[in-house]
């Protein structure tokens, strides 16, 4: 009875043992990374505007460059704080996550390893994505006066 029980519940847990079937970290990485490339492609193409202006006058939108920065702003603004909810689904899938204990990563790592190292970089790059949007919105507030 109890080895039916556990194979049943063992059937129900998503990937590496989660207790859910869809991850959220990964969703939330995404999110990430889509809404930071689309906030320094914003600011670049508020940069390049002036070349550029042909194009929008061409197809007759009507846009002002301050708007382009207006949208990267938000943008990083958003990134940034949807990667502290990133980093601590990570962790905190980390913590629930059964990884096999047989297999070593290319560099010879093992599960744990492999993502506590993981965790590191994610917590490297939130201080670098904050860090930019810090220093942006230095630009934005300060330098810009």
């Amino acid at each position: 009875m109890n080895s039916e029980l556990i194979d049943q519940l063992s059937r129900q847990l998503g990937s590496n043992g989660l207790p859910y079937s869809i991850p959220i970290h990964p969703n939330l990485v995404h999110l990430t990374l889509g809404l930071f490339i689309i906030g320094m492609t914003f600011d670049i193409v508020g940069v390049l505007f002036p070349l550029e202006i042909w194009v929008f006058k061409y197809f007759a939108i009507t846009v002002k460059r301050a708007n382009f920065f207006d949208v990267g702003w938000y943008n990083m603004v958003a990134s940034s704080i949807i990667t502290f909810f990133t980093v601590g689904a990570g962790f905190y899938e980390m913590l629930l996550a059964a990884p096999p204990t047989d297999v070593k990563s290319a560099w010879g790592l093992q599960a744990m390893q492999t993502m506590i190292w993981h965790g590191v970089g994610g917590i490297f790059l939130l201080a670098l994505i904050v860090g930019m949007t810090i220093w942006r919105g230095w630009q934005r507030f300060v330098w810009g006066k």
